[in-house]
């Protein structure tokens, strides 16, 4: 950048009332959108420090967690009655398929959350791989390690591993945050490729409650997941809404 660069360059000029005017109407917007971020920001942190909470003493008042007899175990204190077990006495996983011919030539549609590209699910389709519910692992590149709950009929790469049948009876969104709370991710390979094997998986223990108090422990956590997802929303809302208040103030669109 030179200064030739910038003294060419214009903008536009209006009465300083006007400026000032337009400045509020975008630092308001802007102020707004630093608040909904600091909101989730907050929200983020409540929901760790619950997931430490309830993971340690299940779906009690802090009061009440004092009362909760406690056992030490491979991943720390965990409730008397819980159990810990390694999933790989939980669930078995397969990696998905290439990229279809069909998908090649034509993508799925619609596409769908979270959307990996190369490495995850691309979208869904009406005649590839899975119809039903599971949680799907990132296994190699940019998403290694992280977890999702399919959505509908959907296909999943070669990059990436699914659930294809439960050895135990489990709440999928319970499961999801115990595997948010493993991080699969720090145990990637860091020395080339980002890359997750099946018996890294497999080797990793979780607390398993009692089904009833795991869906009470989904419901909490989903509950706050929705919170974060509704100041997400805004957030972007008010992004869209900056950019566009932006170009019609500064043409003149909008006085």
């Amino acid at each position: 950048l030179s200064f030739k660069d910038l003294s060419d360059f214009i903008i536009p000029l209006p009465p300083l009332p006007e400026q000032q005017k337009i400045a509020a109407v975008l630092s308001a917007v802007q102020t707004a959108k630093e608040k909904t971020k600091a909101v989730i920001t907050a929200t983020k942190a409540l929901k760790k420090s619950m997931m430490k909470h309830l993971f340690t003493y299940g779906p009690v008042s802090p009061e009440e967690a004092e009362n909760v007899p406690l056992k030490e175990t491979e991943i720390g204190p965990v409730p008397e009655k819980w159990e810990v077990m390694k999933l790989e006495n939980i669930f078995r996983i397969t990696s998905g398929k290439a990229r279809p011919k069909i998908l090649k030539e034509s993508p799925a549609e619609p596409y769908i959350f979270p959307v990996f590209g190369g490495n995850g699910i691309i979208g869904y389709s009406n005649e590839f791989l899975i119809e039903y519910p599971t949680i799907i692992l990132g296994r190699v590149g940019e998403y290694c390690g992280s977890s999702h709950i399919s959505q509908g009929k959907c296909w999943v790469s070669d990059n990436a591993l699914y659930v294809n049948y439960f050895k135990k009876k489990i709440d999928l969104k319970f499961l999801l945050n115990a595997l948010e709370i493993l991080n699969l991710n720090k145990l990637k390979n860091r020395g080339g490729q980002p890359l997750i094997s099946q018996s890294v998986v497999y080797s990793q223990s979780i607390p398993l409650p009692p089904l009833p108090t795991q869906q009470k422990i989904a419901f909490i956590l989903s509950a706050i997941d929705a919170k974060i997802e509704a100041e997400e929303n805004k957030k972007k809302a008010l992004e869209e809404l900056f950019k566009s208040l932006l170009h019609n103030l500064m043409t003149a669109k909008i006085r």
